[in-house]
């Protein structure tokens, strides 16, 4: 057996499932709080007395937080939305056209991390979704085709998106600091997007990312061209796609088939997401690039792409299964986060990375602890609320830009998403594949990740 399938089948042994991952964190949170004893100082008015008590309470409000539902149904309804997305006639035509790109592992896994990368730019549900459908299509295209694949891998591919997409036109932290009432509002004010995402440091990393992460993926292609797991070989039923049947709608059906029914709602969606960018004003700033609007956005331009109200929601009823394990185990990690928040611990390993930290490391270390956190955390905009203050404070301590600093918790947090199969959730439903079969690639490309993102904190 060569070194290639030792490393994969030992990584697969290792690696338990997405939600046994969040239940032993979640127990590994709570006795870290409990021995720390610190849950009371932190929870203020209305905590127990320390303790378990106050450790289960923290918790508990954790779990039911109604922000964190609001934010969770945000993030639902990206998913969902992006997905009946790139389930539209459109971009099933554009994936039949990439196809044509795919002759071997190499070459599919390349696009298909072209693919997956760029769509996460736009927006990471829109990524998750394209590339997880592109890869389950890539694999139904070699088996069509008789050529040998490594569908873990071009699976692990699809996944990619995950890592870039906090540089994006929907990463929370900048998104969510470019948008008025946001947490640190008053300390810090709106930062405009054009010091963030489209700063030349993170114009740097797009480009970077879009190069040499597709080039990384056809050189494991070459050296895994099939998977060492048989049981990942087997061959899935067909995707099920959106169609439509071919009716003369009824005037009582013209509603739910019409095509100019849907687009005049489509207009009256889109025009509302467009009045939020002349109300802004300042059009380069992409302060109104908030998650209501894309969500919005989303919604409008899905129903122009599938032209009836029918299509639109059948697209929807495919998509939601994939959200399934965000409504589930979204609450667990808002559970984590609130212990971590309350017994001071995201405080405390924020601090202890701070205080190695020189002006030139601090965003370093800064990426570094928030990839850490979003082990725990996996939630951009969760993470943001919770160790946003803390890295500012720090930064602005040792004279680092604010946007800096935003963007390094942003690295971090996209970077260990390739450990942590929470967000991998709808693409092992859509591929068929299990989370061990995916992440010892994964573990592979955040590593060059890692390399890219500290290159550009450091040079720029």
């Amino acid at each position: 057996m060569s070194l290639s399938d030792r490393y994969t089948l030992w990584a697969q042994r290792l690696l338990p499932a997405p939600f046994g991952i969040a239940a032993v964190l979640t127990v590994l949170v709570l006795v870290a709080a409990w021995a720390s004893g610190g849950v009371a100082a932190q929870a203020g008015e209305g905590a127990s007395n320390g303790g378990l008590n106050g450790v289960l309470d923290a918790w508990s409000r954790g779990l039911w937080n109604p922000g964190g539902m609001v934010f969770t149904l945000q993030m639902m309804l990206i998913l969902v939305l992006g997905h009946a997305l790139a389930l539209s006639p459109p971009a099933e035509r554009l994936i039949q056209r990439l196809l044509g790109l795919c002759h071997n592992t190499p070459s599919t896994a390349a696009t298909v991390a072209f693919v997956a990368i760029s769509a996460a730019y736009i927006n990471w549900g829109l990524g998750l979704v394209l590339g997880a459908i592109f890869a389950r299509q890539a694999g139904e295209h070699a088996r069509r085709n008789g050529f040998r694949l490594n569908y873990p891998l071009v699976g692990a591919a699809g996944y990619l998106g995950l890592m870039v997409w906090h540089g994006g036109l929907s990463g929370s932290a900048p998104v969510t600091v470019n948008s008025p009432g946001h947490n640190l509002e008053p300390e810090l004010g709106l930062i405009p997007l054009n010091l963030t995402l489209g700063s030349a440091m993170n114009l740097t990393a797009i480009g970077l990312t879009l190069v040499l992460l597709p080039l990384f993926f056809a050189w494991l292609g070459r050296r895994w061209e099939r998977h060492s797991d048989p049981e990942a070989d087997i061959p899935l039923p067909p995707l099920r796609g959106i169609s439509e049947k071919k009716v003369r709608p009824s005037w009582a059906e013209h509603l739910d088939h019409g095509r100019w029914a849907a687009w005049g709602f489509a207009a009256l969606l889109l025009a509302v997401a467009l009045r939020g960018v002349l109300l802004e004003g300042d059009f380069w700033s992409l302060r109104w690039l908030t998650l209501n609007w894309i969500n919005g956005a989303l919604f409008g331009i899905g129903l122009v792409l599938h032209g009836s109200f029918a299509r639109f929601t059948r697209a929807v009823d495919e998509a939601m299964p994939g959200a399934a394990g965000i409504a589930i185990q979204f609450p667990l990690y808002f559970g984590i986060m609130g212990v971590m928040r309350e017994a001071g611990l995201i405080e405390a390993l924020a601090s202890g990375f701070t205080a190695l930290s020189t002006p030139a490391s601090f965003p370093i270390f800064g990426m570094l602890s928030a990839g850490l956190v979003n082990i725990f955390v996996p939630s951009g905009g969760g993470q943001w609320q919770v160790q946003g203050p803390i890295l500012i404070e720090a930064a602005r301590q040792l004279g680092v830009p604010d946007a800096k600093a935003i963007m390094a918790l942003a690295y971090g947090d996209q970077l260990t998403n390739m450990l942590q199969p929470f967000w991998a959730l709808p693409l092992l439903g859509i591929t068929g594949l299990q989370a061990r079969f995916i992440l010892p690639y994964t573990a592979m490309a955040l590593v060059l990740g890692m390399g890219i993102f500290a290159f550009v904190l450091l040079v720029f």
